[in-house]
C-alpha cells in the first residue's frame, strides 16, 4: 500500500513538472511573438554610409539624345528614422565636387572642361567660389511603401518628387533603392537648363543609400 502511494505521488510531480514545462514554452513562444511585432512606437535613428551609397546620372543636350554626359555622384552624409518598423523620414547631402563624367575618361581635357562647366555658375554653383551641395529629403512613403515623396534642393530652391523605390533591411542596416527615375531640373532655374540647352529631366539611376544604426 505504501508503495502504491509513493508511485502515485511520484506520477503526481512528474504530471507537475509536464505541465510546468509546457507553461514555459508556452509563455517562451508568446513573448518571442510578441517580441516579432514591432513596437508602433519603437524609433531607430540611422546614419548613412557614404562610402557604400551609389548615385548615377545621365544628362541629354536638348533635341540630341545621342550627346549625353554620364557618371557618379557620391553622398556627403544623411540621417534616417525608422518608427515602427517603417521609414518615416530621411535626408541625404551629395557631394557635389565628387561628379565624374565617365563617358569622357578617355578624354582628359574635354573631361576637366565639362566638369569645371557643372561646377561653376551655369549649373550647380551660386558663384564660381561657393558650391551649396544638392540635398534630398524624404517628406513621405506612400501607404504601400514604394514610393518617396521627396524634396529636392538645388542652388537654395526647393522642389518636390515622387520617386519609385525599394526599402529593405539586412543585418541590421537599412537600405533605400531605385533602379531607374527623372527629375525635372526647370524649377531650379539652372541657367543651362533655362537657355534650352539641355533635356529638362535628368535620369537617374543605381541609387542605393545605405544607413547604419547611429
Amino acid at each position: 500500500m505504501i508503495k502504491h502511494i509513493w508511485f502515485v505521488l511520484c506520477a503526481g510531480v512528474l504530471l507537475l513538472t509536464s505541465c510546468s514545462d509546457e507553461k514555459k514554452e508556452e509563455n517562451n513562444e508568446q513573448n518571442e511573438s510578441s517580441e516579432d511585432q514591432e513596437d508602433p512606437n519603437k524609433e531607430i535613428e540611422y546614419v548613412l554610409v557614404p562610402e557604400e551609397s551609389t548615385l548615377l546620372w545621365k544628362g541629354t543636350e536638348k533635341d540630341h539624345a545621342d550627346d549625353y554626359h554620364m557618371g557618379p555622384i557620391s553622398f556627403a552624409s544623411g540621417t534616417a528614422l525608422e518608427r515602427g518598423g517603417k521609414l518615416v523620414s530621411g535626408k541625404a547631402e551629395l557631394d557635389i565636387r565628387s561628379i565624374k563624367a565617365t563617358d569622357l575618361a578617355d578624354k582628359p581635357d574635354k573631361n576637366d572642361r565639362l566638369i569645371g562647366h557643372l561646377l561653376n555658375e551655369d549649373f550647380f554653383a551660386e558663384d564660381s567660389v561657393t558650391l551649396n551641395n544638392p540635398t534630398v529629403e524624404l517628406l513621405h512613403m506612400n501607404e504601400s511603401g514604394d514610393v518617396a515623396h521627396i524634396a529636392l534642393r538645388v542652388r537654395g530652391m526647393m522642389a518636390e518628387f515622387d520617386v519609385p523605390v525599394t526599402v529593405s533591411k539586412e543585418d541590421g542596416r537599412l537600405m533605400i533603392s531605385a533602379s531607374e527615375f527623372g527629375i525635372d531640373f526647370m524649377p531650379f532655374e539652372i541657367p543651362y537648363f533655362l537657355e534650352g540647352n539641355m533635356e529638362e529631366s535628368v535620369q537617374f539611376s543605381d541609387l542605393l543609400l545605405m544607413f547604419k544604426p547611429a
